[in-house]
This record gives C-alpha cells, structure tokens and sequence, in this order.
C-alpha cells in the first residue's frame, strides 16, 4: 500500500505542478531603475518574502501580471462586506501578537504533562497561526506598495514622458572619436555599447512580458475576490460556533486565533487585490513610458553602434591593407635573399592576404548578427500583438486568417538547424585554425632562439654544399649578421601577422557565439510561437460559414482560373526559364529516358516472376528487383509534374498565378507518384499478382479504384491547392472550398469502396478470421472510416477550413503510410515462405538421401516430387504463431512511430483542453489544502493511458518472450510466469497512473481499499484466495506450464495459469479447470517438477516351463533397442514372481519426458510379442479347472435324452484353459 501510494503521489505531480501556476506570485523582474513588484496572487502557501517600505519610492509596482488596456473599473474586495469599507486606506492589524504565539509554541514544546498527540495538534495551531501572521503582514506591504504606485507612478510617468519629448536627435556623426583613436579604441567602445545594448534588450523584454501579463491580471483578481468573499463567509460561520468542550481552554484560544488570523489574511488579501486593481491604470501606464524608454535609448544605443562597426570595419581594412602591403614589399624584397628567408616572406605575405577574408567575414558576422536581431524583435512583436488580441477578441473569425498568415511567415525551423549545423562548421574550423596560430605564435616567443633555430638550418644546407668554401663549420660574420637580421625582421613581422590573425579569430569565435545564442533565441521563441499558434489554428474558423453569399466571389474565382492568358503564361514562364537556366531541366532527360524505357520494364517486372515458379529457383532476390522495377516504372510522370512545379515557383518571370499553379503541381506529384506506384503493384503479373500471390479479383478492384482515384480526385486536389495559393481569401472561400469538400466527398466514396467489410478488398481477410475483434467491429469502423472524411467536409462547410485541410492531408498521409506497410509486411511473409521453402527442400533431400544408400543425384520425377512436396508443406498458414506476432508486433511499431510523426503536429491543439474543466477535487500541496481541475486534456490523457495499457499488458510480454526469453536457457514454465508477472505488473502501473490522472492520491482511495477489503472478507474470499494462490504459483512455482500433473485422478499437461484457476489438458484432448486454491491446499503429483524423466513398467507373465533367462534377455535388447528409452538410468529386467499360472515378468524403463508414455508403451509391447513368439515363449494364459459329476442332470436340460451319464473328469483344453 505504501508502494502505491508513492506511485500515486508521483503520478500526481505533473497536475499539482500545473495547478501551482495557475495563480503563483510572479517573479520581481528588474527593469532599470524601474523594477516591478510581483503581483499578489494566491494558491495556498503565499510568498513570505517582504517588501521593505523605505524602498518604495523607487521600486515602482507593477509587473508580473498587468491590466487590460481597456478602462480599469474599481472591483469592491467583498461586495457586500461593509467591514472593509473602513480598510480602504490602512492595513488590516494582527489578530494576536507573533510573540505572544512564539510564546505559547515554546511552552507547549516545553509542556511534559501534554500527550503527544494532544502536544503534535497544539504545535500545528500555533504554527499555522505564526504563517497566517506573516501572510497578514505580506499582503499589508503589497497593498501599500500598490497605494504607493497610485500616487507615485503617475508622476514618473509625466517624468518619463517629458524627459522623451525633450530627446534632442543624435548629431551626424552619433558618435564624436579622436583623431588619434586606432582600431582598438574603437573596439573597446563597441564591447561597452554592446554590453549596455543586452542590457537594455533584457530590460525591453522583461517590460513587454509585463505589459503582456497584465492583461490577465484583472480577471484573476476579481475571480479571486469572489473567492475571498465565500472563505470569508465560511469563516464567519466558524467563529459563530460554540467551540468544543472537550478541547481545553487553550486549545480554544488556539482554534479562536487560528479562524481570526485565517479571517484578516482573507480581508488583507481582498484589501490588497482591490488596490492592485485601483493602481492598474497607473502602472500600465508607467510600464508603456518606461518601455518607450527603453526603446528610444536602444535606437540611439544602436544607431552609434553601427557607426562605431563601420569605423572599426574600415579601420580593420586600412590595417589589413597596410599589414599585406608591407608583407608583399618584404617578399619582393627577399626575393634574391636566402630560401630560409625567401619562405619566411613568402609565408608572410601568405598570412597577411588571409587576414583581408576574416575582415570580410566579421563584416558579414555582423550583418548577420543585426539581421537576427531584428527577425527576433519582429517575431516577439508579432507573438505579443497575438496573443493580446487573443485576449481581447478570444479565438473568433477575424483572427483565424491573421493566425494562418502568422503561421505562414514562420522562420522554417529545419533552415535555422541547417544554419546552425554550417556555424558549428565554421566554429570548429575557426577554433582549430586559432589554436594552431597560438602555437606558432608561441614558438616565437623568444625571437633570439627562433632566429638561432633557423640560422643553424641555413648552416647545415651549406654545409652539404662542396662548392662553398666554409670556415669550419660557420658562416662568416658578416654573412651571419646579415641573415640574422633578415630572419629577426621576418620573424618579427610573423609575429606581428600572427597576432593580427588571433585578435580577428578572438573576435570572429566571439562573434560566432553571439550570433549562435541569438540564432537559439529566435529558434525557441519560432518554437514558441508555432507551439502557440498551433493550439489555436484547429479551434478558430478561417472563413465565414456557407451562406448563399459565399458564392458571390466564385464566377470571378472561376474566370481567374480559365482565363487563357493565364495559361498561356504559365506556357511563356516555362519556354523562357528553360532558356535561362537549361541545367534545371536536365530532369527532364530523366523523364524521357523512363518514358522510353517503360515498356522493358513491365517486361521485366514479369520475367523477375518466372523462377517463382519452382522451389529450387525461388529467391527473395527476384521480389526485391520487381518491386525496385515497379517504383522505377511509377517515377516519369510524376517526376515531370514535380520538375514544372519546382521551375514555375522558382522562374524569373514567375506570375501569382504560375506560383500557384507550380504549388499544385508539387502537390501533385507526390500523391500521383504513391498511386501509380500501388496501381503497378497491382497489375497483372506484378508484384502482388505473382509475389505475394493476391487473388484477381482484388487486384481488379484495386486497380480500377486507385484509376478511379487518379483521373478523378487528384485533379479536384490540384484545383483546391491552386485556389488557395491566390491572395483573395473570397477565392478560397468559394471555389477553393467547393473543391475541397468535392475532393473529400470522393475520398470517403473511394474508401468505401475499398474498405467495405462484405464488397470491399478485405472481404477475404474479414472472413478468414470472424472471431477477431476487427471482424466483429466491422461495421463499426467501417462507418467510422466513411464518416471522417464526410465530418471534415462539414467541418469546411462550417468555415474550419484550415482544420479540415490540415486533418485531411494527414489522413492521406496516413493512407500512405499504411500502404506502404502493407507491402513491407507482404515482403517479409514473402522472404519468410522463401526460406521456410528452401528448408523444407533441403530437409525432404537429406531424409530421402538417408533413406536410399548409395543413390546420390535424384531422378527427374523423384526431384520433382520433393519440389512439390516442399512447395506444398510450407506457405503462409505453415508460419508459426510467435513468427507471425514478431512479424505484426514489427509492423505496428513502425504504424505507431509512423503515425506519431503525422499527427504529432496537433498535440499542441488539444492544449485548449486544459481550460475545460471536467470536475475539481481537493488536495495538499506543501501543508496547503488546494482546489485541483481535472480537465479534458486530461481525460483524453487516461483513454490514452488505458489504450496503452491494455495493448501493452496484452502484447509486450509475449513479445519479450520471443525477442528475449525464447533465445536463453529459461525453460518454458520460467518464461510463462516470467510474462505473466509482466503484464500483471503493467496493469497495476497502468492502473496507478490513470488513478494519478484523475486526482485520486492514496490519501483518496485508501477508503475504498478498506471497504474492499471488508466485502472480500465476506464475499470474494475465494477469488481473492485463487488469485493469491495464483501468485503463489507462479513464485514458488510448484506448477509451471507444460508440467504433466495428476490431480484428483485427473492427469495432463499444464497449458495455462491464470488468476483464478489453471488450465489441465488430458490425454483425450479435454481441458480441466482446476482453482488455484485446490492447487496449493491440495494434493498433486507433478510427473515434471525437479526431473522431466519419468519410469514405465511392462508387465507380462510366460508360461510355467519357458526358458526365463532367454526372456530375461530379450526384454534387455528390446529395451536398449529402442531409442527413446533411457540408457542412464539403464532399464531394470526383472523376474518379480512366480504365480500360479504364469512366471511375472517386469520391464522397468526410464523415458526423457512424460508426454510420450503411450507411444513407448506400445512400441515395447509390439516388440515384445514380436520376439517372444519368435522364440517360441508363449504368454501365459490363466489355468481353470472344471468338474464335471456323474449322474446329474445338466443345468437347463443341456444333457441328451439317454445318454449315459459320465463319470469321470474330463481334461478340456482350450485357449486360456488347463488342466487342473
């Protein structure tokens, strides 16, 4: 119970979390010398850190959550309270002194005479009572500090707003330098702009997302005071009750203060939240003045920046110039001088040409750098203005085309991961080049060695020079001194470079980095806002209803798309880019080519079927290239449609019209490609007709349906995307609308076509297996899979017209990707009968080999019999269970994965569910009791958590066997219960986290354990007891699967144990239900539990007089000549008694497992007879004697009239008769 307890807590969190912030007090954000206060917002335990007075002159409110900008009307904190008519304008006192409450907490820590239960209560009083004390104090500050904006902030505004008219332009040039400045000084300038230019970015952002808050602020505020005013009326009624006698006197003081101090927090907080309503106005006003601000002081900051970049820029370039002139004149000038020298110049001149590109570089960086900047300041922009429209006119019509053009203009976020992969390029590039330079440089620390290091260099080339005379091993003087000082300038200069080279690295990596973080930035806040948006687009109407006015538009709509001039445009862009760019249709040779080509190919689509024909040239090799054939064959028109497209978007001369026109084609030719492609699988002698082996008439029907789909609903596809691309929304609204509903209306006929449980392609496959839960649900997502695409044409009729398309689109997709796993899980049933075909072939020629000695090739007819043989053991149904559900568990993985990223781009939507409320229900969250929503984000959140549940209990256990447990050494009985405990342990997570889901915490159904646990007791004590000895079977498993077992007279083999009773199979095919209680409380003999070898006994009596020895022996060979019987232990042959009609005789065996009792029985038996009655030992029958008395008559008148009576014994002889 602990155990789950915690799981449920934890489950619980996310929503604790969530409900935390949904009124939590906002962080004091900074802004200059204009910080904000928190704004005061309540969800149990407050903030207790205290705003001193004395700062309150210059810490002006207001920030976390702001005001709407429309009139700001005084909410009373209790309507209808007149206690706090008074309080308006002072704080509310404290009910009792927190020394006097410190006091009483010590004694009662000191008190001995106290229980500890009576001492843990009364501890629990006066603490809560010291947290409400502080409570009271905190909201008094905050109200005092919102009256302090009320007379303060509208003063600081007219400050504010005078000190900006005042604002004289910035003289030309902004910024007035030196004569004498060098780059350096420039640069040292740009650091401190560029330091004062974040800061006054952080400021601007941390206004704006006060600004944004403030809109929400007044709603929480008045929901909140009609909080107050029901808590406080529960208080009141509270304090009215007498208290409790049986608590004694300080108890009642205790309980006295805790409900008045709990009664002034709720006034002082109501106090506080109607002067933060009053000052709402007030600081909204200051906060837009201190942004205006903030705004002008970062234009001007910028705009001396940027005239500070261009004089670095031209500075870096006149050194850059100077440091290669001088490199260029020093390599000319070493151009008759020693090679050594010659390559230091050359070197030099070298480096001094690759400081100019980095120059270059930084220029471009930060170019790049503004551009970001300013992409990022328009996108938040945009992003605010957003979402206070939201606010103000909530998801409605006029906002639903704002949100799609929003949306369009979207930076795309694979380009700026692409731009920041090349960054982390040149980064990389830029840190490796800059390390090198560093080591160079570092070698040339002391000039005196590098100078000495090449100096000997020259010496020892000379010294391999024999025309030179040489003064020992030296050069001479002056000669020395002359090189010693060419390499001392070289080298000094290569420093020099070096440095140069380093400082510029410095600053691009510097510059790299910038640009990075920025880049991050805009990708989040891209994130964000697509986040944002997305949660929006599916709930708001893009266009208005259908209404006969919506037609208005569609004669024009229809014209712009008929009109021949437009066409004839589209004819003059293409003529003219292949002109301008003839390497962009080099495709189309491509196309040409296959065109040519695609007759051979459906050739050789067939002829890659014709050694499917026999198993001994059967390859899945053949499969593969008729399906690459296939996809090759589908590629040329689609390909063509794709190449128009891309070249009537991209051409120079490119109109609106070819745009759109380009935009359908794109369109297109994917989907043309997806069912050409299909269409060609499907042909006659193709890939499904002779692979897979689908039966004619589905492939018929496919054929003619995807045809049908083609010629008829890609056009009608093509038409909606081309009337949307126009500008005009009122041509999509009308004509674009039309083909969009006409398109989704074909779909839904096309799949019924296809889909229809007793006419469709799957009518087969629904018959083939009527007891699956598909076949029995059929009708009902037969009619769910019509209704889709018909609701989303109602949905475009409604005016949800980018709902509808988005959710059709990833419908199609989802087609595809269906189709396309059909045809993957086809292959691989395919390989597999291929390998399983080979097999069998190889198997049938080595039983046949072993049979016929001495034959090695076999004849025609014989091959052609284990041909057919081989082809006729194995096909699709001769696949085992556990291959076919690794095959499907395969299969799905990749459906899931495949349809999480189709519909992924939609989680975001359903976070609209979070503002549904479904029911609330009470929890503690640090001490606190808190009201919680269960919303229906998430409802939604626990049926996918009860679907996976139940799909994951039921299906990843037998998965783990076969992918884990089937290749190791646990037995069969180890990996049943292994799997077993598996899905028992999933259920009971599943469980707890759809319990956490909807709020039910231990503390909330520990109740209804223990009402369980009552009604177990009474009434489901024997479920409870097969379930728990279920689990004790399992454990201690004195049963396993597979075991052969004798229960109760009842022998068979274990099949199954399950939570109330475990499955007996007999040995007449019968399943015995035995409860798992009778199991462990009863007797049972398991054949199979520490050893699966088991003993039979062959009993047989010979005649009086048989050579017993000869018997002795025979049973001995008959026993080791068969190869099922053991040989350790070695069977025991036995002369057990000597009986009155027979000697007994006794064959005693050990077998390897139980199941084959019977058989070996029977085997031994055979055997037995066949040799005893070759060796002439005849089996025993039974002796009787019979007695025959003279002179009686014999029983029923059987004695003949007459005859003499006999009058002595007979011996009668006979079969199982002797003579006694």
């Amino acid at each position: 119970m602990i155990v789950s307890g915690l799981l449920l807590s934890l489950v619980s969190a996310r929503r604790r979390l969530r409900a935390a912030w949904r009124w939590s007090p906002t962080t004091a954000l900074p802004i200059g010398d204009c910080p904000t206060v928190p704004v005061p917002v309540r969800l149990g335990l407050l903030l207790r850190a205290s705003l001193l007075l004395g700062l309150l002159l210059t810490l002006i409110p207001g920030a976390g959550a702001a005001q709407e900008t429309t009139q700001q009307e005084s909410v009373p904190a209790v309507a209808g309270d007149p206690a706090l008519d008074p309080l308006r304008e002072r704080a509310i006192a404290l009910p009792v002194s927190p020394e006097l409450v410190e006091g009483r907490l010590r004694e009662a820590e000191a008190d001995t005479s106290l229980t500890e239960e009576v001492r843990a209560r009364r501890l629990e009083q006066y603490r809560s009572l010291l947290g409400y004390l502080a409570e009271i104090n905190d909201f008094n500050q905050r109200a005092a500090a919102y009256r302090e904006a009320i007379s303060n902030a509208p003063v600081r505004t007219a400050a504010i707003r005078a000190e900006l008219e005042a604002i004289e332009p910035l003289p030309d040039p902004p910024v007035e330098l030196p004569a004498d400045i060098d780059r350096a000084g420039v640069e040292r300038m740009l650091v401190s702009l560029q330091a004062e230019d974040t800061s006054l970015e952080v400021q601007q952002v941390e206004i704006e997302r006060a600004l944004t808050e403030l809109v929400a602020q007044p709603n929480l505020a008045r929901q909140r005071l009609t909080e107050v005013r029901v808590a406080l009326g529960e208080v009141d009624e509270e304090l009215a009750l007498p208290a409790s006698g049986e608590l004694s006197p300080q108890e009642q003081q205790a309980r006295r203060w805790l409900l008045e101090a709990r009664r002034d927090v709720l006034r002082a907080e109501a106090l506080m939240l109607e002067q933060q309503l009053a000052s709402g106005d007030a600081r909204r006003a200051l906060l837009e003045a201190r942004r205006d601000q903030v705004r002008r002081s970062l234009r001007r900051l910028r705009e001396r920046r940027a005239y500070l970049e261009e004089q670095a820029d031209a500075l870096r370039r006149a050194e850059a110039e100077r440091l290669r002139a001088e490199a260029e004149a020093a390599q000319r000038a070493a151009a008759e001088a020693d090679p050594v020298v010659r390559e230091l110049a050359d070197a030099n001149a070298e480096l001094a040409r690759a400081i100019e590109p980095l120059n270059r570089r930084l220029e471009r960086l930060g170019e790049d750098q503004l551009a970001l900047e300013q992409a990022k300041a328009r996108l938040e922009t945009d992003f605010r203005n957003t979402s206070e429209r939201l606010e103000v006119a909530g998801l409605s019509r006029a906002l639903g085309q704002l949100l799609i053009d929003q949306r369009s203009q979207l930076p795309d976020r694979r380009v700026l991961r692409r731009e920041a992969a090349v960054r982390a390029d040149v980064i990389a590039e830029a840190t490796l080049e800059r390390i090198r330079y560093r080591e160079e440089l570092r070698q040339l620390a002391d000039l005196d060695d590098a100078v000495q290091v090449r100096l000997e260099q020259i010496t020892q080339r000379l010294a391999q020079l024999p025309m030179i005379a040489l003064d020992g091993s030296a050069l001479s003087a002056d000669l020395a001194d002359g090189l010693r000082q060419q390499l001392r300038e070289q080298l000094r200069r290569r420093a020099e470079l070096l440095q140069r080279a380093l400082g510029l690295y410095d600053q691009l990596l510097s510059g790299l980095g910038t640009l990075e973080f920025t880049a991050q930035q805009l990708a989040a806040l891209v994130a964000d806002y697509e986040t944002f948006l997305s949660e929006r687009l599916l709930w708001v109407r893009s266009t208005v209803p259908i209404t006969e006015q919506s037609f208005r538009a569609l004669p024009a709509a229809l014209v712009w798309l008929a009109d021949p001039r437009n066409w004839v445009q589209v004819g003059e862009v293409l003529l003219d880019d292949a002109g301008r760019a003839p390497w962009s249709w080099l495709g189309l040779l491509a196309v040409v080519l296959l065109l040519a080509r695609s007759s051979s190919t459906r050739q050789a689509v067939r002829a890659s079927a014709e050694p499917l024909r026999r198993v001994s040239t059967d390859r899945f090799a053949f499969t593969l290239r008729a399906i690459a054939l296939t996809l090759i064959l589908a590629a040329p028109w689609p390909l063509l449609l794709a190449l128009s497209g891309w070249r009537l978007s991209a051409a120079l001369l490119a109109t609106d019209f070819t745009r759109a026109v380009g935009a359908a084609l794109l369109t297109m030719s994917s989907a043309l490609y997806y069912l050409r492609a299909f269409r060609l699988l499907c042909m006659s002698g193709g890939v499904a007709d002779r692979h897979f082996r689908w039966r004619g008439e589905v492939l018929r029907a496919l054929r003619f349906n995807f045809q049908l789909a083609t010629y008829v609903l890609l056009p009608i596809g093509g038409i909606a995307v081309t009337i949307y691309q126009h500008e005009d929304p009122a041509f999509g609204g009308t004509l674009g609308r039309v083909s969009l509903v006409l398109f989704m209306i074909g779909f839904a006929i096309l799949v019924g076509r296809l889909l229809h449980p007793g006419r469709g392609v799957i009518k087969d496959l629904v018959a083939a297996h009527p007891h699956t839960w598909a076949s029995r649900l059929r009708h009902l997502w037969f009619a769910a899979a019509v209704a889709v695409p018909l609701g989303l044409a109602s949905l475009t009729l409604a005016g949800f017209t980018f709902t509808a398309g988005v959710l059709m689109e990833s419908l199609i997709q989802q087609v595809w990707l269906a189709l396309g796993l059909v045809v993957v899980q086809q292959s691989i049933v395919r390989w597999l009968i291929v390998t399983r075909r080979t097999l069998a072939l190889r198997a049938a020629l080595e039983r046949r080999a072993s049979r016929e000695t001495g034959v090695t090739t076999p004849t025609a007819d014989e091959s052609g019999n284990l041909l057919r043989a081989a082809e006729d053991s194995v096909d699709l149904a001769s696949l085992d269970s556990q291959t076919r559900m690794l095959v499907n568990t395969l299969i799905s993985l990749a459906a899931v994965f495949g349809l999480w990223v189709i519909w992924s781009q939609f989680l975001p939507a359903l976070g609209l569910l979070e503002n549904i409320t479904l029911w609330t229900y009470t929890s503690t969250l640090d001490g606190a009791e808190q009201t919680l929503a269960v919303t229906l984000a998430d409802f939604t959140w626990v049926l996918m958590l009860v679907l996976v549940t139940a799909v994951a209990a039921s299906n990843l256990p037998a998965v783990l066997e076969i992918l884990l447990l089937k290749n190791t050494e646990v037995t069969a009985g180890s990996r049943y219960a292994i799997t077993t405990l598996i899905g028992y342990a999933i259920t009971v997570i599943g469980t707890l986290l759809v319990f956490g889901a909807l709020g039910l915490t231990w503390g909330q159904v520990q109740w209804l354990v223990a009402a369980l646990s009552v009604g177990i007791g009474f009434g489901l004590q024997e479920i409870v007891a097969n379930f728990i000895s279920g689990l004790i079977i399992l454990f201690e498993r004195p049963v396993r699967v597979g075991d052969t077992v004798t229960h109760e007279g009842n022998s068979g083999v274990v099949t199954r144990i399950q939570i109330r009773a475990t499955t007996i199979r007999n040995w007449n095919g019968q399943e015995l239900l035995v409860p798992n209680k009778s199991l462990i409380t009863g007797q049972l003999i398991n054949w199979t539990l520490t050893d699966q070898r088991t003993r039979i006994e062959i009993h047989m009596g010979v005649e009086h007089g048989s050579d017993v020895m000869q018997a002795l022996r025979l049973l001995g060979e008959i026993a080791a000549a068969n190869q099922r019987v053991l040989k350790d232990p070695a069977p025991l042959i036995t002369l057990d008694a000597i009986g009155d009609n027979a000697l007994h005789l006794a064959m005693r065996c050990f077998l390897a497992s139980p199941e084959a009792r019977l058989g070996i029985a029977s085997e031994l038996n055979q055997a037995v007879n066949q040799r005893f009655a070759a060796a002439g030992i005849r089996i025993a029958h039974p002796q009787r004697d019979l007695h025959l008395r003279a002179g009686g008559a014999l029983p029923g008148g059987l004695a003949p009239s007459g005859s003499p009576a006999v009058a002595t014994e007979t011996d009668i002889s006979g079969p199982g008769v002797a003579a006694g």
